[in-house]
């Protein structure tokens, strides 16, 4: 997948979260159940 555009800052903003989200929940998912709160 090719952008023919630059990223707006909204795109910029999305894709950030997303991989954040993404982040954290693997990380949440290398944890003990006990650590989750």
């Amino acid at each position: 997948m090719t952008l023919s555009h630059p990223l707006t800052p909204l795109e910029k903003i999305q894709i950030f979260l997303t991989t954040t989200i993404l982040f954290s929940s693997r990380k949440q998912v290398t944890r003990t159940p006990s650590q989750i709160t």
